[in-house]
């Protein structure tokens, strides 16, 4: 009887998603033990955007499958940033106006040094937005992580070049 073995990168791939739930589901609890304002799992983000970075930077030099898992865990961290920050926002313009400034920065490390663009790109494109908050944190996130993808590729370039050089 054989037994099909897991890809490589599977048993990172599976500990990042174990972490990220386990921030979340700490800061969870934390709240309804306390005072239920959910200021833990909105500063809960931040961790996560930190361990999403880790991601970011490691992946483009990983080969195979594990480059694979590692822009996965990356996406999913970026993409339960958003879905934090959206889910926080939808409690009142009180909360929304107080995490806003907090998903901003957690969107930001999760693709640094390329999403410091975003103070730049968030000048041109205010007047579009409006006042919703709501908004400016999603436009935020997309502009996060569309430099995180081109961080992603330019990282992966430079592993390129930097390998062919040595050979």
């Amino acid at each position: 009887m054989m037994t099909a073995t897991p890809p490589a990168g599977w048993k990172g791939f599976v500990l990042v998603l174990i972490a990220y739930a386990l921030i979340c589901s700490i800061a969870l609890g934390f709240d309804l033990f306390t005072d239920r304002s959910f200021g833990a799992v909105m500063l809960s983000v931040l961790p996560i955007s930190v361990l999403a970075l880790g991601c970011l930077v490691v992946g483009p030099w990983l080969r195979g499958e594990r480059k694979r898992f590692a822009l996965q865990a990356w996406f999913i961290g970026a993409l339960q940033i958003l879905i934090v920050s959206t889910g926080f926002s939808l409690l009142g313009a009180d909360q929304a106006k107080t995490g806003e400034v907090v998903f901003t920065y957690a969107a930001m490390i999760m693709a640094l040094p390329s999403s410091l663009v975003l103070p730049l790109v968030a000048i041109a494109v205010e007047p579009l937005l409006g006042g919703n908050v709501i908004v400016r944190i999603v436009s935020a996130w997309v502009v996060c992580v569309a430099m995180g993808w081109l961080e992603w590729k330019a990282l992966g370039w430079g592993y390129g070049v930097i390998s062919t050089a040595r050979t």
